[in-house]
């Protein structure tokens, strides 16, 4: 299948490596303190490739669909630069702490961070019709709701690390 939207396709593998490196790292995945690991690892399972298939297919719901996914991708990468302490680096915007993220992650973790935006800003800019519009805003218009999911996110991580500090990152203790 050949994406007919490519920075959508790439908007929702950010997505999807923005997940996989948070979970990898210890610090737990996107809405599990809501839905548990399980329900999480489910939600996001049929999401993924949802979002994949949308970015292939010429239809009205696909546009809208990855218009929307391109909007709450550029959200959701501003949240992490209003939730977490970032500087300058050669004139781009770094992260210097996120999430009991460990310094020596901090440059990968930067680096999925703006693939994900870039992927996402181009879709929106190149990809999304008129008539998609209304859905790119619902998804950038998530930002406020997806920064109280962060910080709620965390509060949660580092009560678990203290739970059960072998399952995850040792930064949510110490920090």
């Amino acid at each position: 299948m050949r994406p007919r939207r490519p920075f959508a396709a790439l908007s929702t593998l950010g997505l999807f490596a923005h997940n996989a490196f948070e979970t990898r790292a210890g610090v737990g995945l996107v809405f599990e303190p809501e839905l548990g690991r399980r329900g999480a690892y489910a939600l996001w399972a049929g999401l993924i490739p949802l979002g994949l298939i949308a970015a292939a297919r010429e239809s009205s719901w696909a546009e809208r669909l990855t218009a929307f996914n391109a909007g709450i991708g550029v959200a959701g990468v501003a949240v992490h630069f209003k939730a977490w302490p970032w500087s300058l680096h050669g004139g781009v915007p770094m992260l210097d702490e996120a999430e009991g993220l460990t310094e020596a992650q901090l440059p990968a973790y930067n680096a999925v961070l703006w693939a994900w935006g870039i992927a996402s800003a181009l879709s929106l800019a190149t990809e999304t019709g008129r008539g998609s519009r209304r859905f790119a805003v619902a998804g950038l218009l998530s930002f406020p709701i997806l920064l109280a999911s962060a910080g709620h996110h965390f509060r949660w991580a580092r009560e678990q690390a203290r739970l059960d500090p072998e399952r995850w990152s040792p930064a949510l203790i110490d920090g």
